[in-house]
């Protein structure tokens, strides 16, 4: 009876510890939620002998989520979309390329996203952009930034 006694107690104390692990709050948590934000920025295309500056700005809504386990996030919303992880209370979007051709010309351009912080309500976000350009016979380069500003709603 003594060794039953000390077998239930030790259980006990095991459910009691494992019970009492936690593995701390979700650093997304801080993040997540609806937000207003604007793109200001520009890219300049150096191709066939000339420099094409395009200016970069456009607005909307968008929405900051959990994405499956571990501190993964995604980004949806108007014009804008990714994914990242948050470390502490760091927002880190994984790099994108897009490549898109249209008339005989074929556009490469990646973006590789500085890491940001929620302060105060508000999110900006550095990007650096990178590209090339072929087609007709030519190829060339683009090289830019872009700002994303976003308030929390």
């Amino acid at each position: 009876m003594r060794k039953l006694l000390f077998y239930v107690s030790l259980i006990m104390g095991l459910f009691t510890i494992t019970s009492c692990e936690s593995s701390g709050p979700d650093s997304r948590d801080l993040l997540l939620g609806t937000y207003s934000y604007t793109m200001t920025g520009n890219y300049v295309m150096h191709f066939a002998g000339q420099n094409i500056n395009v200016p970069l700005g456009q607005g909307g809504i968008m929405q900051i989520k959990k994405d499956g386990s571990g501190n993964r996030v995604k980004i949806t919303g108007d014009e804008i979309s990714g994914k990242g992880v948050v470390e502490h209370d760091v927002l880190k979007l994984d790099p994108e390329s897009q490549t898109e051709t249209k008339d005989g010309i074929t556009i490469v351009m990646r973006a590789i996203y500085a890491p940001a912080q929620l302060i105060n309500g508000s999110i900006t976000i550095n990007v650096e952009l990178t590209g090339t350009v072929s087609g007709g016979g030519y190829s060339g380069t683009i090289e830019g930034s872009q700002i994303i500003t976003a308030n929390k709603q």
